[in-house]
């Protein structure tokens, strides 16, 4: 091997190298950005959440207290007045395909309608835990904040968000609760991911395919 082509070996050599230190580099850039989306975009859909959960609830309880003063400026009875507001609250849906709603509970945990679990109307749920062992019905009886917490279905864990607020009701301290599901936000997260990959894959084939093209021309030309 004379001295151009030792030249020659090291060049390529060095310059392939290169190109793998430059495609790791750029695989790794490309997988940082693809979670920094992801990430961004499921706490923009869930703020989404949050700002509709408060706004059923501020809009459930302006209305509920509207009938109250009704109710009261007509003399009707107080048992009345809770079963018809009971009866109001426990019919408002909101959200995708009107699946979201309205459950009330006493200041102990205790449900007062449930909606969507009417089995558990009457019954205790203060200690109702998610597959991580949060309390979530007894941080939304005593908090106001938002509250996310994980079920366990059948084809896999199911995120959702709480919200509630607290009312006075025909004389009873009642929490009003507003759940959301978040599987929809992890949904669309994932698959924004994916076009990301997708795209990051399509670019460094072309990048490979340029690299390739330099380091031949260059050995052509040595």
């Amino acid at each position: 091997m004379n001295i151009s082509t030792k030249v020659t070996a090291m060049v390529v050599s060095s310059l392939l190298l290169l190109f793998a230190a430059l495609v790791s580099i750029s695989y790794y850039e490309h997988q940082m950005n693809a979670k920094h989306v992801e990430k961004d975009l499921i706490n923009s859909i869930i703020g989404g959440k949050q700002v509709e959960l408060a706004g059923e609830l501020a809009i459930a309880a302006t209305m509920v207290k509207q009938i109250e003063k009704n109710y009261k400026e007509h003399g009707l009875d107080t048992e009345t007045l809770r079963k018809d507001l009971l009866d109001y609250v426990g019919a408002v849906r909101f959200g995708a395909g009107g699946r979201n709603y309205i459950s009330i509970y006493d200041t102990k945990g205790i449900a007062i309608i449930n909606p969507g679990n009417p089995k558990f109307n009457g019954t205790s749920r203060i200690h109702a835990a998610d597959v991580n062992g949060l309390r979530y019905i007894e941080k939304l009886v005593n908090t106001d904040e938002f509250v996310q917490f994980t079920f366990a279905g059948e084809n896999g864990n199911i995120r959702r968000l709480g919200k509630s607020q607290k009312l006075n009701v025909a004389g009873e301290d009642m929490v009003f609760m507003a759940i959301a599901d978040l599987e929809n936000a992890y949904r669309i997260g994932g698959e924004q991911v994916k076009v990301l990959k997708d795209e990051m894959i399509a670019g460094l084939k072309v990048f490979v395919l340029h690299e390739q093209v330099k380091t031949v021309t260059l050995y052509k030309l040595t």
